[in-house]
């Protein structure tokens, strides 16, 4: 099995401009609630920050009316699902901003069997196991 982890892009490795926030390591993947629309200015944004990593996009478009906190939550959960299931690629540490969305990632882990596998809350300190 093939370990990683795993990012949030807003509010983990994008807080504005002028802030760096968390930067995966070269083997890890990025797993965003950004929706596949905004691909070109998210990579371009990534790319002026020497990040260079795998991005999975949220496949719904921004002006669905069904985007938002909870789906992007379980857009994370079902790429995490899909790694370990078919591709044999197990998310240690998924790191997120978002309480809704880390639940969601949360279950994924629980119905994977997955006990070492945790959510890493940034921006209020808190660990989410």
């Amino acid at each position: 099995m093939i370990t990683c982890n795993s990012y949030d892009i807003d509010g983990v490795i994008y807080l504005g401009e002028d802030h760096e926030g968390l930067s995966p390591g070269p083997n890890d993947l990025i797993i965003t609630g950004r929706s596949y629309t905004q691909k070109e200015e998210t990579l371009n944004m990534l790319r002026s920050r020497g990040i260079y990593n795998f991005v999975f996009f949220n496949p719904l478009p921004r002006t669905s009316s069904w985007y938002g906190r909870e789906t992007s939550g379980q857009h994370k959960a079902k790429i995490i699902l899909q790694l370990q299931k078919e591709m044999g690629v197990s998310v240690m540490i998924h790191f997120e901003d978002d309480p809704i969305q880390a639940s969601k990632v949360k279950e994924a882990f629980r119905q994977l069997g997955n006990t070492k596998s945790r959510v890493v809350m940034i921006g209020n300190g808190e660990l989410v196991a």
